[in-house]
């Protein structure tokens, strides 16, 4: 909206101002800003923008177009910067938009290698790591050169993409071949693959590293992998019929959140019993999932009904459904 249809054609002194304090309002850390300050960002792929979200006022406040297909999305460790995979679609090219969350603009663009699909960054924030669909491998892209340093080899249609929190190892999940590539960092070379059930979508390590997560859609399950000895520990069918696809981790590392698809839903699981102790209905298809950095508050990315749901994780409910752009997918929160 313009500043004239805006202020009703006040003075443009005025305007200016009032301009002013809005850019504050979108910083990603602006002076004097609360404690547990952050905001949502979420990839819409239809639309080819990424919406960022307050969640004080669980309201929409931009809505950033990055173009092509986006849908993988993850924050730099200082929250500074957002990292979007874009798919090549109605000419624009494959690559990873660079939000600045200060400005909540782009401002810049990495290579990607081909159809890229999920992102995911090193702890010191060099290299970002990125399942390539079409292409069968993962690229890894020092941010400070902008220049791919390796494509690994994984199975088909590579998806999901977790790096441990030490930086050590990379986890890449294979729809089509039903597996996990595991990536060691520093040499950039696989070290094992590891079979899971149908479709694995989302993978992420445990916050000590002892354990790898990984959703597998056509299976209706979520696993968890030694990273000891690189075997699965256990698997976990969860009650349905559902489609296990998003998962996200708390700091404590006690619960799994599970998006279900077009279940609707989100399957709370105890880490310890590793068993499904609640089922919290969200939007229509939920797909991305992130938590608040306390870890209180859960988003997902709801495909279907174009929204994000917040839900307050001490009441296990939604609290509220804030409007995205078309065909939310990927979502990632930036302090």
């Amino acid at each position: 909206m313009t500043r004239r249809s805006f202020f009703h054609r006040r003075s443009l002194m005025v305007g200016a101002v009032l301009t002013g304090v809005c850019v504050v309002s979108l910083a990603a850390a602006p002076s004097g800003a609360p404690a547990g300050f952050f905001r949502v960002y979420v990839t819409n792929e239809r639309s080819g923008d990424v919406t960022v979200i307050d969640p004080r006022t669980r309201a929409a406040i931009r809505n950033i177009a990055v173009g092509g297909r986006p849908r993988g999305i993850a924050a730099s460790p200082d929250g500074r910067r957002l990292y979007v995979a874009i798919a090549a679609r109605n000419g624009a090219p494959a690559g990873i938009a660079v939000i600045d969350a200060a400005s909540g603009r782009v401002s810049g663009r990495l290579p990607s290698g081909p159809d890229p699909e999920n992102v995911a960054v090193t702890p010191d924030g060099r290299t970002l790591w990125i399942s390539n669909e079409d292409a069968s491998h993962a690229s890894a892209v020092d941010v400070r050169i902008r220049r791919i340093l390796a494509t690994v080899p994984t199975g088909e249609e590579p998806e999901g993409v977790a790096v441990s929190a030490d930086g050590r190892w990379v986890a890449v999940t294979s729809e089509s071949a039903s597996a996990i590539t595991v990536i060691d960092a520093r040499s950039r070379r696989a070290i094992r693959k590891i079979r899971t059930d149908a479709r694995p979508r989302a993978v992420r390590f445990s916050p000590d590293g002892k354990r790898v997560y990984a959703t597998a859609e056509i299976g209706g399950s979520v696993s968890w992998i030694d990273t000891a000895t690189w075997t699965v520990g256990a698997r976990l069918v969860l009650p349905g019929p559902v489609k296990a696809v998003g998962v996200a981790v708390p700091p404590d590392g006690r619960r799994l959140y599970v998006t279900t698809s077009h279940a609707n839903g989100v399957a709370v699981v105890d880490t310890e019993s590793f068993s499904v102790a609640a089922t919290i209905p969200v939007g229509g298809r939920p797909w991305g999932i992130a938590l608040s950095p306390d870890g209180r508050t859960l988003f997902t990315a709801n495909g279907t009904s174009g929204d994000v749901s917040v839900v307050d994780l001490a009441s296990g409910r939604a609290v509220a459904a804030v409007p995205a752009g078309d065909g939310p997918w990927g979502v990632a929160v930036a302090r």
